[in-house]
């Protein structure tokens, strides 16, 4: 089950993988070029007229015109797959930071103006952190580069609601924040030399494994395990109780160029995480699996067909350090016994063979509880006491409650979880119909059944993607 975005931070070309941000509802994920140079005809580059520069690279940041063109390009709700980097002097500031939110929201344009100006919304400071108390002010005038994602949001062009970042600062007194030195100043850099044969005794280094997967046909797997070895870039689930398996990026320096993501491995000795938040930036691994070239542009560790051989050198039983993983057994979701699941139009009804259905119902409108919008739901408790969660499990995004629906956006592998004061003989979900789509989410949806708990979940091939599941109403019948 899995979908997900290629990452490299420094590529000028990248795939756009479709992915559900806070703005709006993209289906599957296609590639289309993502560099914006050349700008968009209007300007003859030798006329004073301003023109797209840069390829979105560290070493040749976007301009703003570029920055538009490349969001132009998208469709609506699509996002760049990869973060690109911008540079521009602030021209508005909106939001110069969030106290609640630890973010920024300001314009940015080639000159200063307004003209031609990119919209850079929530962004976080520098470091990719959120703003705190004596942090220095963004104002007009200062130049940035912004790190991140960007995004056609109905015909805006922006950057993606806390996937970008203030990568540099400088003021207009000269004084620079973060950045390190300027871009342009440095060579790009370029994948290492390729070492190791696969073997436990020698294995391969992240540009041999990178240089072995990119080598396959779309979606190939390797037939044979093979090891190799890299530092920890970055996290993206630790481990995931749902799934006892975590995924993370590792390269050969522990820098983000020319990564290798290893996707849903299990820990040492093969065995399904437990417990514990182990993994952190920098550890030294070894993993051991099958590869693929998932899509053609996504080189990464086939799931759940790889494992973390070593952990900073220490093999299975040489870890230490308390309830390590491995040591018991992983939580895993509700097995349960599956509940017939029927979709017609927007609405999903859902029935338990085993339970005779009473005339003793309960309905829930989740437009009524006051969420602010865009927010994750709190847990819901109805007049008899049943209460109704909803849970993020190993999607990509977390689920959201969204006014102009009046209802919660469930995306891929997202959970909403029934626990009934009594047992529960059927449920039917009233969902959103917009624009000729009924969202009543994947064909894999299913629903487990564990005495008076029953568990949707909005299953999928990937951890993004696919159809929403938007609930706007639940009816509850209980059983006899």
């Amino acid at each position: 089950m899995k979908a997900k975005k290629f990452i490299y931070a420094v590529m000028a070309l990248a795939a756009v993988a479709f992915s559900f941000t806070s703005c709006e509802d993209v289906p599957e994920p296609y590639s289309i070029p993502v560099s914006a140079s050349g700008g968009n005809g209007e300007g003859s580059g030798g006329s004073g007229e301003v023109v797209a520069e840069g390829d979105g690279t560290l070493a040749s940041p976007f301009n703003a015109i570029a920055a538009n063109e490349c969001a132009k390009k998208l469709a609506s709700g699509e996002e760049t797959a990869s973060d690109v980097y911008i540079k521009g002097v602030i021209s508005k500031v909106k939001e110069a930071f969030s106290t609640q939110f630890g973010n920024g929201t300001f314009y940015i344009s080639e000159d200063g103006t307004t003209t031609n100006d990119f919209y850079v919304y929530r962004a976080y400071y520098i470091d990719n952190k959120k703003f705190a108390d004596g942090d220095t002010q963004i104002e007009v005038g200062d130049t940035v580069i912004v790190c991140g994602k960007i995004t056609n949001y109905n015909g805006t062009y922006e950057t993606v609601q806390n996937k970008a970042y203030i990568y540099q600062l400088k003021k207009k007194d000269g004084a620079t924040i973060g950045g390190g030195d300027e871009p342009g100043t440095e060579e790009p850099s370029t994948p290492g030399e390729s070492t190791g044969d696969g073997s436990l005794n020698n294995p391969y280094n992240v540009a041999a494994v990178l240089a072995k997967t990119q080598a396959l046909g779309a979606d190939e797997k390797t037939t044979e395990d093979c090891y190799f070895k890299g530092k920890v870039v970055s996290i993206t689930e630790n481990y995931g109780t749902t799934f006892g398996n975590a995924s993370f990026y590792v390269s050969d320096d522990g820098t983000s160029a020319n990564q290798f993501l290893v996707w849903r491995a299990n820990y040492l000795g093969n065995k399904k995480y437990a417990s514990g938040d182990l993994l952190k930036e920098g550890d030294e691994v070894i993993i051991c699996g099958k590869l693929v070239n998932f899509k053609g542009n996504t080189p990464e560790t086939v799931q759940g067909e790889a494992y973390l051989y070593s952990l900073n050198g220490k093999t299975e039983g040489e870890e230490t350090g308390g309830d390590e993983p491995g040591t018991e057994e992983p939580e895993t979701p509700i097995e349960g016994e599956k509940a017939t699941v029927s979709k017609a139009e927007n609405i999903i009804t859902i029935t338990y063979d085993k339970a005779t259905p009473s005339s003793e119902t309960v309905t829930c409108n989740l437009g009524e509880y006051g969420w602010e919008n865009a927010t994750e739901p709190k847990v819901v408790t109805l007049s008899d006491g049943t209460t109704i969660s909803f849970a993020q499990e190993g999607g990509n995004n977390a689920p959201k409650y969204y006014e102009a629906s009046k209802g919660v956006r469930m995306y891929a592998l997202n959970s909403m979880t029934i626990t009934g004061t009594k047992a529960i003989a059927a449920v039917k979900l009233i969902c959103d119909a917009y624009q000729g789509t009924n969202y009543v989410g994947n064909e894999l949806l299913y629903t487990a059944v564990d005495g008076n708990t029953w568990k949707v979940v909005n299953d999928h091939t990937g951890n993004s993607g696919g159809v929403q599941l938007r609930v706007k109403t639940i009816e509850i019948t209980y059983a006899q």
